[in-house]
């Protein structure tokens, strides 16, 4: 059996594209919403860190 060399090269490109699209959203999209939390969790009501909650989920769950 033989290695296809243009099999695998289109797989690590894909692999280099997603880890750089990761990277990317993590940067642009989770770090400025935990930026924000300007004070411990245990300051802010329960309906504020629901909040937050809700609003790391997606992004993680996109990731």
């Amino acid at each position: 059996q033989r290695i296809r060399k243009t099999f695998l090269c289109r797989r690590f490109g894909e692999i280099l594209v997603i880890s750089s699209l990761q990277y990317c959203l993590g940067q642009q999209w989770i770090l400025p919403i935990l930026r924000t939390l300007d004070r411990p969790l245990h300051h802010y009501s329960i309906l504020e860190n629901i909040e937050r909650l809700l609003r790391l989920a997606l992004p993680n769950h996109l990731i």
